[in-house]
């Protein structure tokens, strides 16, 4: 193989692995194709810029309800083609998940999202970090439809105390 390019890792136990010319082919290849996109995939990308740039969430509150498992986190978002919104109250390593179905239109919209966690009790009074997500899911472009595809809009998180 005398002047071709080794590629070369370290494989299981430590052991030196070579791959020949072919690999690093394969490497700096799949590196070129990340600059050039298809026409249909670049219009994607322009469409879900122009959707997240559309899409804002803030957190306005959080309480516990009771001495329960559940916070109710209070958000106010905006949204034209989201198909999920999402709070996460995070308490130590305990979190409490909770997620609705938002209405978008392009307008404001506030709304009170259920968190629940499964085995740690919410108190008025605790420190809590609280995270709000509008999420798109592309339930067609994944092959996982149990886990489908999903796409970040926007995002906001803060340290409070549950009131």
């Amino acid at each position: 193989m005398g002047a071709a390019i080794r590629y070369h890792h370290h494989g299981r136990r430590g052991r030196r692995v070579h791959g020949g010319l072919a690999v690093a082919a394969a490497v700096a290849a799949a590196a070129s194709l990340g600059t050039v996109a298809p026409a249909a995939t670049a219009e994607r990308a322009a469409a879900a810029r122009a959707s997240r740039a559309a899409a804002t969430v803030k957190i306005n509150s959080a309480k516990a309800e009771g001495k329960t498992k559940t916070a109710i986190v209070n958000v106010t978002y905006t949204c034209t083609d989201a198909n999920g919104l999402g709070a996460d109250v995070a308490l130590g390593s305990s979190v409490a998940h909770g997620a609705i179905a938002p209405t978008c239109d392009g307008k404001a919209k506030t709304t009170d999202i259920r968190s629940s966690a499964k085995y740690t009790v919410l108190r008025k009074g605790d420190k809590v970090t609280v995270t709000a997500t509008l999420v798109k899911y592309d339930l067609f472009a994944s092959v996982n439809v149990v886990n489908p595809q999903s796409h970040i809009q926007a995002q906001d998180s803060k340290a409070m105390t549950l009131a």
